[in-house]
């Protein structure tokens, strides 16, 4: 008895323009910090999976790891973002915590789970980026992107409600 984990890996690539504003958030944090800025845009998503793991059902131990080699998807669709002022992040990773790959995914995944409840969506009409390497550019934003080609209408939804 197992089951399985996808090896994949999404980047992100931010087309320019689009709309940005101001997130509202306490004054407090905007003296001390700075301002955080959402934004909504263009964006040009590339998504490749590269293998799987086959992990035990009853400890979660690793049984196999499988390579895959399957040729990248590539999409235009629109995304939606915040810029967080390192004034935020900075005392995270001081502290010794995985910024970019623990608690901004982390959130991500919140987000997503919870946009339905604010925004007239379904949560798999968004995605994050689920692996972030040290070249990835966006890897300290955090970033919401829409799964369908060409963008459905999505990520607007979520700049208009992001707090």
């Amino acid at each position: 008895d197992y089951y399985t984990e996808s090896r994949e890996h999404s980047q992100v690539v931010l087309a320019g323009g689009g709309r940005a504003r101001a997130a509202e958030v306490d004054q407090g944090v905007i003296e001390r910090h700075g301002a955080p800025v959402v934004r909504c845009g263009a964006v040009t998503v590339h998504w490749s999976m590269y293998g799987f793991r086959k992990k035990s059902k009853q400890d979660h131990r690793l049984l196999d790891q499988i390579d895959l080699s399957l040729p990248p998807v590539e999409f235009p669709s629109q995304a939606v973002w915040m810029d967080l002022p390192g004034g935020i992040l900075q005392p995270i990773a001081q502290a010794g915590h995985s910024v970019d790959r623990g608690g901004l995914h982390a959130l991500e995944h919140a987000m997503i789970a919870l946009a339905p409840s604010c925004c007239d969506l379904e949560a798999g009409e968004l995605s994050c980026q689920h692996t972030r390497r040290d070249s990835d550019p966006n890897r300290y934003l955090l970033l919401l992107f829409e799964c369908q080609k060409g963008g459905g209408g999505t990520a607007p939804k979520v700049f208009a409600q992001w707090e």
